[in-house]
């Protein structure tokens, strides 16, 4: 493994920790954005062809729809403002990651028969006097739930959406790749916390799993030596510490051994961030039906899911969707055993020794594969 100091060579160009982490602040302020040509071969304006019946949203609509307590949707907080306009989404964000949702809706309508909101249209403008990108997608009938809603269904009601959840994964599992990346061969976003250093410029694609696991490696590092700088409350500083902690050694010494011997090393297309404000639930009788009315989601026998936020999808080694799962799926221990065991129904394995590495690697070098 590297020491600090070369670590510090190796991304700063400095000699010692202490100077890097000014480096990094200077980099972080000073390198130059790459063009969204970096991060996308979709080009804006986009606007889907042979739309029928659909008059799409002026900007003023827009505007008026995310200044609306009615018509907005996004919870406190949120990375991206999302809205209603009459029978369409408007996703607003200032981020090429947008463009990239964007794009991952298109390649899924295209290439697979995974359910997702249609894209209508996508461009850019001045708002607040900085360039957004606009995203109008289609606005799929169903419910968004809460865990209020969630508490007033059966077990059996709870695991038939567990199930379509898990079919759905398994569509995408389905689809192959000879690379680790996003559609069309491109790398991930440099803010993946799962290979992220300083970089802007996009990281991968990844032709080999060996290639991967050296990325993942040298994040982890990264992250690792950010770690060991203590804040000092007393002093109101960092001490700088230019050594790793003993601790710290023998997880990273672990780390690429652990990750180049783990099953699962085939690329499996992956939805990183499956959290319940990211679905959309269609409760159907027992025909197969759609269901209406205020008690549809307790009077229906079966459900559909389908995930209306596509940020962050990629092919990540076979185990990042276990991963994925392990903090989400209800708010109890007991409701996210039962969510993880009804999900991962179709996965040949149950990952459960890299769960355990991700736990000592977050906790000893606030590394996460997820979670950054």
């Amino acid at each position: 493994m590297n020491t600090k100091a070369e670590i510090s060579q190796k991304h700063y160009n400095v000699q010692t920790w202490s100077e890097a982490i000014q480096a990094r602040f200077e980099l972080r302020r000073a390198a130059p954005q790459p063009p969204l040509s970096a991060f996308t071969k979709l080009t804006i304006p986009y606007e889907a062809p042979g739309i029928p019946d659909i008059t799409l949203p002026s900007f003023e609509e827009i505007r008026q729809a995310i200044a609306s307590k009615t018509d907005r949707l996004d919870l406190p907080g949120a990375f991206r403002a999302v809205c209603k306009v009459r029978n369409m989404i408007v996703k607003l964000g200032y981020h090429e990651t947008l463009v990239q949702e964007a794009e991952d809706l298109l390649w899924l309508q295209k290439n697979t028969t995974v359910r997702a909101p249609k894209l209508y249209w996508l461009f850019s403008a001045l708002n607040c006097g900085r360039e957004a990108y606009f995203l109008v997608m289609e606005r799929l009938p169903g419910i968004t739930l809460d865990w209020t809603m969630w508490g007033s269904l059966s077990g059996a009601q709870h695991e038939k959406i567990h199930l379509s959840i898990a079919q759905q994964l398994q569509l995408l599992r389905s689809v192959s790749s000879n690379y680790y990346g996003r559609v069309d061969n491109q790398g991930f976003h440099p803010h993946d916390c799962y290979v992220a250093t300083d970089q802007k410029a996009p990281c991968g694609p990844y032709k080999t799993y060996n290639e991967l696991i050296a990325a993942t490696y040298e994040a982890a590092e990264l992250k690792g030596a950010r770690k060991s700088q203590r804040f000092d409350a007393s002093r109101g500083e960092h001490n700088n510490q230019d050594n790793f902690r003993p601790d710290q050694v023998a997880c990273l010494t672990k780390f690429q051994d652990f990750y180049a011997q783990a099953r699962g090393h085939e690329p499996k297309l992956t939805h990183t961030d499956l959290w319940m404000s990211n679905w959309i639930i269609r409760p159907l009788d027992g025909k197969g039906e759609p269901l209406t009315g205020e008690s549809a989601l307790q009077d229906a026998t079966d459900y559909d899911v389908t995930f209306i936020d596509w940020c962050g999808m990629g092919w990540y080694p076979a185990w990042m969707q276990r991963v994925t799962l392990r903090r989400i799926g209800g708010p109890s221990k007991e409701d996210r055993k039962r969510f993880q065991e009804r999900v991962m129904r179709y996965f040949d394995e149950d990952y459960e020794d890299v769960l355990k590495m991700q736990e000592e690697s977050s906790r000893l070098l606030a590394y996460d594969v997820v979670d950054g």
